[in-house]
């Protein structure tokens, strides 16, 4: 298609008018502090915080079901796979469920010291700590939990295991480090800091994060920590990575850093918020989810990067799109779905359901720049919300359409 000059003119009006990405604000689903969310595909997940408040999301945060079970409240969740999952909180409260929350069963810790964070590698193996060094560890899914011998008195805050042996505890002053599934614990060399979450990728590369804005980094399984430059004074509270390079932490007054290259440089991210955040999550690169003060839920299907066409008009470095709402919509039983790109790039436009399951493939190849039109024939679809994804080399874009019935 030729790119005469209306033609330019309406594509970066398009761009202007839909861009998309970044971190955004889920409104309207609590009131309560949010303390930790965990998510282990970019549907399900689940929050949790002050007055024992549970909710739990199918769809990806879009809806939250309230699944709150008592009102001591809850510092930390881990969720080993869509359905097997554990709470801690306060006076030593541990809760798990098996059927995604339907039904949640009380454990025995044993103490009623606050417990502040959870890790499980998988269904059976888990630890938790909290206050005055105390560390938890179940090798049998949290049918009973023994007391492990942490050799110092300050409160635990983070906790993170690799495999059922090696793992890495942090909090006020203090890092630990297992090789025997907590047997043992060895103080390792940290600073006089505030130190609130772990996240190892492997055995010897990991990241802690802590107060005034403080990110720790090690290669060599903790035997050295060096400081990396973090770009915020901003007491940073939870750490999440998506794979061995990409990660993100989140803290006061609303602010988010990522990490591209394993913990080595971060930058900051834009949020809507200035509230303290707690928790955050990222299954993957795309899409991840933080939560905090007074029911603070954000989310973000773009790794928390804006993709503005400001970052690629037409005519720039960029390569940026605008992605227009389907037509007619509502609609049955075909719709049409028009976007505009600004240079030559792949394009992938896909269908999926409000689970996360691909339902079509509405192009996927090279494309010129302009105006582009797919169809998309849904007679063999049952009637519902579809969310429909356009991905190019360098952003992504979602939205919504309705099928009728």
């Amino acid at each position: 298609m030729k790119l005469t000059p209306a033609l330019l003119i309406l594509i970066a009006a398009a761009q202007s008018s839909f861009a998309q990405g970044g971190w955004l604000s889920r409104s309207n689903v609590t009131s309560n502090d949010l303390h930790c969310v965990d998510f282990n595909d970019r549907n399900n997940g689940t929050a949790v915080g002050q007055f024992g408040i549970i909710l739990r999301t199918t769809d990806g945060g879009v809806t939250w079901a309230d699944q709150t079970h008592l009102f001591e409240s809850l510092l930390g969740v881990s969720f080993v796979d869509s359905s097997i999952g554990t709470i801690v909180g306060n006076s030593g409260t541990i809760i798990r469920t098996t059927d995604a929350g339907a039904t949640w069963t009380t454990q025995n810790s044993g103490i009623t010291t606050n417990l502040t964070f959870v890790h499980f590698v998988d269904p059976d193996h888990g630890t938790a700590v909290g206050l005055g060094g105390v560390i938890l560890h179940t090798t049998n899914g949290g049918d009973t939990w023994n007391s492990q011998v942490s050799g110092v008195f300050n409160d635990l805050l983070g906790v993170h295991f690799v495999d059922q042996n090696v793992g890495t505890v942090v909090g006020v002053s203090e890092i630990l480090r297992t090789t025997d599934g907590g047997s043992t614990w060895a103080v390792q060399p940290n600073p006089s800091s505030i130190l609130y979450a772990v996240w190892m990728t492997d055995s010897d590369n990991g990241v802690i994060v802590g107060d005034f804005g403080l990110v720790l980094r090690t290669t060599d399984a903790g035997a050295t920590w060096e400081e990396q430059t973090s770009g915020t004074a901003a007491w940073l509270y939870s750490l999440t990575f998506a794979d061995d390079t990409t990660g993100w932490a989140a803290g006061n007054s609303g602010t988010i850093i990522r990490t591209t290259d394993g913990g080595i440089t971060w930058e900051e991210q834009d949020t809507p918020t200035n509230r303290s955040l707690r928790g955050i999550a990222a299954p993957d690169r795309e899409n991840g989810f933080a939560v905090g003060l007074s029911g603070t839920v954000l989310y973000t299907t773009t790794g928390g990067v804006v993709t503005s066409v400001e970052d690629g008009v037409v005519g720039g470095d960029g390569i940026g799109f605008g992605l227009l709402q389907n037509y007619p919509n509502p609609f049955n039983p075909s719709t049409r779905i028009q976007y505009a790109l600004n240079r030559r790039t792949t394009v992938v436009l896909k269908v999926y359901d409000l689970i996360g399951r691909e339902v079509a493939t509405l192009f996927k190849g090279e494309q010129e720049p302009g105006f582009h039109t797919a169809e998309w024939d849904a007679s063999s679809s049952s009637g519902g919300v579809y969310l429909y994804r356009i991905e190019t080399e360098k952003a992504v874009q979602v939205k919504r359409m309705l099928l009728l019935r």
